[in-house]
């Protein structure tokens, strides 16, 4: 009874994500001179199940090949090969699973947005926690006799997202090595997002990482939105605050509106608990393929959830009547 309910959803997974890919016109095949055994559509939604099931390439294919339902659903007559899915992971255009992101969050209701702004970091390595703490090593020294001690790997992948806090989906995403400072990615970020999505911005909210006067300038000049993002206190008084939109935060903000900023704290748990906090590829441009796909599968499920809450919502208010 659990295998037929796990497979219902398994199968609703992927004829959302394949009206996803749909509505945002992706293109059937790349080339006419391609085998037509597969095509991008397939890829895209094998890709996106690979992220959200958290599996290696090989153990994702061998785990996928029980459900030959999906056979029917998709229209091919075999699973691919898992470096099938490998290859198209490495040269699939990102405006692709960009324009998809954006196009799995539109719906009726949602003509103005309230956004909010967070960013998480992602591990590039699988070594244990142990093995990357400092450590002394007794065997051998350094230079005049100290005990030479490993180098802790700070480097990883930070994801900035962007996500409507009403219907908790992600609409644009940034991504960069880190650490780094927060502030420089808001701009970048929100510009990718107004040339992406025609729909008007209402507010953008943040927290103190993007304290800066460029940021709230931006915001309100340039994309017509009401930001909120509180001021980094120090030592001066209020008067002394630079900028004219810091002062404002100074004075006072909305609490109730700043705090659905949690809600992308909310957004990130569920991305790491659900697909892991590690990155699998080795290659640059497929990590950032790995972020983006993992970003468009949180989509699908989130409007699979939506879907089951506006159901229930709506019986309840019949049964009422």
């Amino acid at each position: 009874m659990s295998e037929q309910k796990r497979e219902t959803k398994l199968i609703k997974f992927v004829r959302r994500g394949i009206r996803i890919i749909k509505r945002a016109r992706t293109p059937f095949r790349n080339s006419r001179f391609s085998n037509h055994i597969y095509n991008n559509h397939v890829h895209l939604v094998f890709l996106a199940l690979r992220a959200l099931s958290g599996m290696s390439y090989q153990c994702f294919i061998e785990w996928i090949e029980n459900f030959d339902q999906l056979l029917v659903v998709l229209r091919i007559k075999q699973f691919p090969h898992f470096t099938t899915l490998q290859k198209f992971m490495a040269r699939t255009p990102r405006r692709y699973l960009d324009i998809l992101i954006v196009i799995s969050t539109k719906g009726p209701d949602l003509r103005a947005l309230v956004t909010g702004i967070d960013s998480t970091g992602f591990s590039l390595t699988n070594a244990s926690h142990y093995y990357t703490t400092v450590l002394e090593r007794n065997n051998k020294t350094g230079k005049g006799g100290r005990p030479r001690k490993r180098r802790r790997i700070k480097c990883y992948l930070k994801a900035t997202f962007v996500g409507e806090t009403r219907t908790q989906k992600i609409l644009a995403v940034k991504i960069r090595r880190g650490p780094d400072n927060d502030g420089k990615d808001f701009i970048p970020v929100y510009k990718k997002l107004s040339l992406m999505d025609n729909r008007k911005i209402k507010r953008t909210v943040g927290d103190k990482g993007y304290d800066d006067e460029k940021n709230h300038c931006f915001s309100r000049e340039k994309l017509g939105a009401y930001s909120i993002i509180p001021a980094r206190k120090n030592r001066s008084p209020d008067y002394k605050t630079r900028g004219k939109y810091r002062r404002e935060m100074r004075a006072g903000y909305s609490e109730k509106d700043y705090h659905q900023r949690s809600k992308m704290e909310t957004i990130n748990s569920v991305i790491k608990r659900i697909m892991g906090s590690t990155i699998r590829a080795r290659l640059c441009k497929c990590q950032n393929r790995e972020i983006l796909f993992r970003v468009f599968a949180y989509n699908i499920k989130r409007g699979i959830v939506c879907i089951y809450i506006v159901g229930f919502l709506e019986s309840l208010i019949l049964l009422s009547i």
